[in-house]
């Protein structure tokens, strides 16, 4: 049977107060080479990270906007991290990379690691945030579901701050006012919606060529004959998890 896509589904790592960001943050200078010092002796056999920061290219973003392609190697660690403890079920090295581990929904996480062999191709895209160094990230990936050959592409978005002892870690906890505003703001820019679209794309293509991709989507979606397909103009930042077997997996703009 054919499918009529109208919408693509679109992976988003969510916080568990439904925030639909995370947030991480870079310190002073000596801050940063501890930490970065620190990852680099942790081990992420189930994440790569692409050579490549292609996306923002192919989806036509401009070289002097707001987005920009991550250059700072601790964003780079962090993301690889935390996206491995996610897929290995590590909190003792997820405690260290978020601000409160106990927001993590232990069994959502373990039934997305039998779904998800690694991630691939992992490109970072960076925003300032609202204090000096704090970072809205971007993070496009391509997920290697179990049994299926073709890699889904999806986007995830965090937003950073530092801990009291100086340390970068993603935010599990509320997000003031302000801070969602501005993250939802950003959501809406022209340049993100320009990289969600080229996603959804990405998606589409890779879905139309692997039946098994397709039927998976088809049951993620409640099992119905037409997947939605079309991205519509605004992302929606407040959301809530669904109760899909992959953790925080969410679709845009319901």
């Amino acid at each position: 049977m054919k499918f009529k896509y109208k919408k693509i589904i679109l992976i988003i790592t969510m916080c568990t107060m439904c925030i639909g960001m995370v947030t991480i943050s870079l310190g002073t200078t000596k801050r940063e080479g501890k930490q970065q010092n620190y990852l680099k002796n942790v081990k992420n056999p189930f994440v790569k990270m692409s050579k490549d920061s292609k996306l923002k290219e192919e989806s036509g973003v401009e070289d002097n906007s707001d987005l920009q392609s991550n250059k700072e190697q601790e964003i780079d660690h962090l993301i690889a991290t935390y996206l491995n403890c996610m897929l290995t079920c590590d909190l003792k090295t997820l405690a260290k990379v978020v601000t409160n581990v106990e927001n993590v929904d232990v069994e959502k996480m373990q039934a997305k690691q039998k779904l998800i062999e690694e991630y691939q191709n992992i490109e970072c895209y960076t925003v300032d945030g609202m204090k000096k160094g704090e970072y809205l990230v971007y993070v496009y990936s391509e997920s290697k579901f179990t049994g299926i050959d073709t890699a889904a592409p999806g986007l995830e978005r965090y937003y950073i701050i530092t801990d009291a002892a100086g340390h970068m870690k993603i935010e599990f906890g509320l997000i003031k006012q302000e801070v969602q505003d501005f993250i939802n703001e950003t959501d809406k820019s022209e340049d993100v919606q320009k990289i969600i679209s080229r996603v959804n794309t990405k998606l589409e293509e890779s879905i139309a060529k692997d039946s098994k991709l397709k039927e998976f989507y088809k049951n993620l979606n409640g099992g119905t004959d037409e997947v939605e397909t079309q991205p519509t103009a605004t992302p929606t930042a407040e959301v809530t998890a669904t109760d899909e077997p992959i953790d925080q997996t969410e679709t845009m703009n319901e």
